[in-house]
């Protein structure tokens, strides 16, 4: 089988699917499409499609698949490697209203160059790809797991003795999207389940099965001054503030994710909370915009590529990776 994946963007991602629709008849395989908002803009006709699945059915439909065809977006790449599934990264571009930015050329390159993976950017070595069966074996540095295992054990031992200065309970928070930020803080699961930690996240049906998750409203930024967006971004600011005032954390983690993260930890750091932050898996060689601001308040500043710190000076720290 071939899994399709356009991630959770609310940005349709036409030119993936029409693409992989076209050629489908031609292979020999079954192709089951996650289409996301992609499917208010086009209506696939040779596959099978849902818009969304459960988090679960996700992992799962990713382990089944010979080969998944996804956005580059990092939670679905740590889901294809942690799979062992070959991935084929397809970047979404910001000029083509497929994305904000061009922030995931930058994170296709960066996994083609560390860990071999395929990319394909433009349609034309998509459909080449898929016709000749061509896709990369991911080639993995053999320090990836040590360097895992180096900053877990950081952040485990930073939590601990949090956990000693607060006679031993500890109330940990950790605001994110749903998609790659909230996959990078799930891969602290072992460590975070030893305190009472939530996730302040968004869209149940992916989101919901997670232990700790707390739904809060989401909200777009950059669709900056539709009434519904505004609407949106007072009562998420409002559920945030109930949240945390209501029982406040002692620590709060971020992988970064714009301003519903920027605006949580700015107002745990003013309720006390010591705040650590980790650079996305995304930025291999420049800071995100959410980092830069956090940075100054941020008690631990953590980079997951080593190139990335100048960006931030001394004060960064670089353990490995989340993954």
């Amino acid at each position: 089988m071939i899994f399709v994946s356009v991630g959770t963007s609310k940005y349709p991602f036409v030119r993936l699917v029409e693409t992989v629709d076209r050629v489908a008849p031609d292979l020999d395989e079954r192709v089951f499409v996650q289409g996301g908002a992609t499917l208010d803009a086009y209506t696939p006709e040779n596959v099978e499609y849902t818009d969304f699945v459960s988090r679960e059915d996700y992992e799962r439909l990713v382990s089944e698949a010979r080969v998944f065809v996804t956005h580059a977006g990092t939670g679905s790449i740590i889901t294809a490697l942690k799979a062992g599934t070959p991935p084929l990264l397809v970047p979404r571009e910001g000029d083509r209203g497929e994305h904000t930015d061009d922030q995931q050329l930058e994170t296709a390159a960066g996994w083609e160059e560390r860990a071999g993976l395929s990319v394909a950017r433009s349609t034309d070595e998509l459909e080449r790809f898929l016709r000749e069966d061509s896709v990369a074996t991911p080639d993995l540095d053999e320090d990836g797991e040590t360097g895992a295992e180096r900053l877990q054990d950081t952040i485990a031992e930073i939590l601990a003795t949090k956990a000693d200065a607060t006679g031993g309970d500890l109330t940990v928070v950790c605001p994110s999207p749903p998609g790659g930020h909230l996959t990078q803080l799930l891969q602290l699961s072992d460590v975070l389940d030893e305190y009472d930690t939530r996730y302040l996240t968004w869209d149940e049906r992916i989101t919901g099965s997670i232990e700790g998750a707390e739904p809060v409203t989401g909200y777009h930024l950059e669709e900056f001054p539709d009434p519904d967006m505004l609407r949106d971004l007072v009562v998420s600011e409002f559920e945030i503030a109930r949240s945390l005032l209501s029982d406040p954390p002692d620590v709060v983690i971020s992988t970064g994710g714009g301003s519903f993260v920027i605006s949580a930890v700015y107002l745990a750091k003013a309720l006390g909370a010591d705040v650590i932050h980790i650079e996305s898996l995304t930025r291999f060689d420049s800071a995100s915009t959410t980092g830069k601001i956090l940075a100054p308040i941020a008690d631990r500043l953590f980079v997951q590529h080593p190139a990335v710190r100048g960006e931030y000076g001394v004060r960064a720290e670089y353990e490995g990776t989340l993954f």
